[in-house]
């Protein structure tokens, strides 16, 4: 559901969702949750949404679809222009803080360029007013959030990109960044997976490349402010 599915948890996954968070906050860790502002036809809150007027609308005045990276579907995505949409959002975000939720990861991907830099920070703004803990990728300057997160470089891209993009962010006196998800999934490899299971044509080469890759990967995270790992590397 693009991460809009507001309070709705897995039943099999996650049985006890309150004992799980309370279980991690006794550790000392916060816990975050993926959020896009993108929102799926037929959503749990997409009718609601688009009855109040609260996505971005065309030149006509109506509500209008986005093709974005993720989810695949075409998307609504919120008017954070709108302090009523904005509030609207928010209340929604309360539904996972009642849980205990310490704060989310804002992950729309791969939206338009024709969208302003700044387009989700009325969220943020009000969100680290309210002490929520914030994980930008959209971030934009000087940004309202904690710690920005810049994007992937897969096992088969010029592996200096991570470093260099992490001491530019440095350097402009933004040190509170870290490198995307440790073993995520990536389309360019056959089954999108780094198992090898699940990848019959990978060949020894790019099972060697794959593992060594991981290893780096999860050394570089380890000197950053955070760590996100999706397959563990070991």
């Amino acid at each position: 559901l693009a991460t809009t599915s507001f309070g709705m948890w897995d039943d099999q996954k996650y049985p006890d969702p309150e004992a799980m968070i309370n279980s991690f906050h006794e550790q000392g860790l916060k816990v975050t949750i993926g959020l896009r502002n993108g929102f799926i036809p037929g959503g749990p809150f997409t009718e609601e949404g688009l009855e109040n007027g609260y996505f971005m609308t065309d030149e006509s005045g109506e509500a209008k679809l986005f093709e974005v990276g993720f989810p695949e579907p075409d998307v609504y995505l919120l008017d954070a222009e709108n302090p009523e949409a904005v509030d609207w959002y928010v209340s929604l975000w309360q539904k996972w803080s009642d849980y205990g939720i310490d704060g989310y990861k804002e992950d729309l991907f791969g939206y338009p360029d024709s969208l302003p830099d700044d387009f989700f920070d009325p969220v943020n703004e009000v969100m680290m007013k309210d002490s929520v803990y914030v994980m930008g990728r959209n971030n934009y300057l000087g940004s309202p959030v904690d710690i920005h997160r810049y994007n992937d470089f897969n096992y088969n891209q010029p592996q200096d990109r991570g470093p260099i993009n992490g001491l530019a962010y440095a350097y402009s006196g933004f040190p509170n960044v870290y490198p995307d998800i440790v073993g995520g999934s990536f389309p360019d490899i056959a089954g999108g997976s780094f198992e090898a299971s699940d990848n019959d044509n990978l060949h020894d080469k790019d099972i060697g490349d794959i593992r060594m890759y991981l290893m780096r990967y999860a050394e570089y995270a380890a000197l950053n402010q955070s760590m996100s790992f999706g397959i563990g590397p070991w």
